[in-house]
């Protein structure tokens, strides 16, 4: 038998073997080398665009920080003006409307009869003092208050004369009454319950 005649030394096919292993290695290093740096252009273009965003949402965050802020201030104020209103609105519910009263007197006042005094003695009582020429006239006011107090839209309950003084050298009579009204009659005006 024969042996096969090689005219390639085995050394010289070890060395291209080697030599195309070292090529291979050096393409996939290459390749790799290219790959990682891709890579990491790619984070650090990642990088620099969240550090961008987390940079837009601080300094957004600091302007919410500054609106909540103010508006925390504003809440305050609020709070405390809301407080205010609140004890305004029960002034306003417990003052007395003498307005109410006046009005309703002027209505029912005669002619003749000239009221000097009014005091709202309580939110049911008022105490009204005047002058007028005659007793006619007098009576006619009490007769007013009483055919008034029969409506009922009418703030007057009744009413009592408690002194009546003729003042002979001016001709003519001072007078002073209580006027007693319903409940809540300077509160509600003809709305009284």
């Amino acid at each position: 038998m024969m042996q096969d005649i090689n005219l390639i030394p085995e050394e010289l096919k070890n060395q291209k073997k080697k030599e195309g292993w070292l090529k291979k290695l050096f393409i996939g290093s290459m390749v790799f080398l290219f790959v990682s740096i891709l890579l990491s252009g790619s984070l650090l273009v990642y990088k620099v665009a969240l550090d961008g965003s987390l940079g837009d949402i601080n300094s957004k965050n600091a302007v919410e920080e500054q609106k909540i802020a103010s508006l925390k201030a504003a809440e305050s104020k609020m709070s405390n003006l809301g407080e205010k209103l609140l004890f305004i609105q029960k002034v306003l519910d417990l003052r007395l409307g003498y307005s109410f009263l006046l009005k309703e007197l002027g209505n029912i006042l005669p002619s003749g009869v000239y009221l000097t005094n009014v005091t709202a003695a309580s939110e049911d009582k008022a105490a009204i003092g005047g002058i007028t020429s005659s007793y006619a006239m007098l009576s006619e006011l009490v007769k007013n208050i009483s055919d008034n107090a029969s409506l009922e839209s009418s703030i007057f309950d009744y009413s009592e004369v408690t002194s009546v003084n003729l003042k002979e050298e001016a001709d003519r009579i001072e007078f002073s009454m209580n006027v007693y009204l319903k409940k809540g009659a300077l509160l509600y005006g003809t709305k009284a319950k």
